[in-house]
């Protein structure tokens, strides 16, 4: 009886590609609820919202 052969991982695969554009547009509609709600709901202005969450951009 053979014991298991050894397999070396690759540091990167297709599935990789996939994984980050899906966690990239998973944040993105994230974020574009975020600002909906803080705006529709909460009826505080985009300028509010940059400054607290985003302040880098200001």
């Amino acid at each position: 009886m053979q014991g298991p052969a050894s397999v070396t991982p690759s540091w990167f695969v297709r599935r990789d590609i996939d994984g980050f554009f899906g966690l990239a547009i998973d944040n993105i509609v994230q974020i574009l609820l975020i600002v909906g709600f803080v705006r529709g709901c909460l009826g505080l202005g985009l300028t509010w919202f940059m400054a607290a969450f985003c302040p880098v951009w200001l």
